[in-house]
């Protein structure tokens, strides 16, 4: 081919052409790996949520099945303890004889005849009194449940609590 003289006008048109489509060739390219990079990502930012969601939810499984041993191994051993005794004791131990009432609740609390009851109640407590009593009470490894919490009001002298609650054991 000879040489091809175009004409000012031409070359013009021609770069112009030759931009036109780089440019367009480039937003086509450019956009759609853009558009696929930013749903990935965010794909992948959803992803991680719901890891983390997952692992809260198998940590949270996992230590309510250690948990739910523990009590399994409790029942199996089933310690022997004589739930009236055992109150009466704690009482004693926090210096709550006189202000305390123990009965051995004959009625069957729960329904069944599995479980021992014992009501306390305890006049003119003051509130570490009765959360050191709870305490030691499910400190000590026994299993023995708070059943029902029937009365908690300030006491007629306003110095301290009364209280009326009812706990409940295996039988021994």
């Amino acid at each position: 081919m000879a040489n091809l003289k175009l004409q000012d006008r031409e070359k013009r048109m021609l770069i112009g052409g030759a931009i036109a489509a780089v440019v367009i060739v480039v937003y086509l390219v450019g956009e759609g790996p853009l558009q696929v990079y930013g749903e990935s990502e965010q794909k992948l930012k959803q992803a991680r949520d719901r890891l983390k969601q997952a692992t809260a939810i198998h940590d949270s499984v996992v230590r309510k099945r250690q948990e739910e041993a523990v009590l399994q191994a409790s029942l199996a051993a089933k310690t022997e303890v004589d739930l009236l005794t055992f109150v009466n004791d704690i009482v004693r131990e926090g210096g709550l004889a006189t202000r305390a009432n123990i009965d051995n609740n004959n009625r069957a609390v729960t329904g069944s005849s599995g479980l021992a009851s014992v009501r306390v109640g305890l006049r003119g407590v003051s509130l570490t009194e009765l959360v050191d009593f709870l305490h030691k009470i499910y400190a000590s490894g026994n299993l023995v449940v708070l059943h029902n919490l029937d009365q908690l009001v300030p006491a007629a002298d306003k110095k301290g609590l009364d209280c009326e609650m009812v706990f409940v054991a295996p039988r021994a």
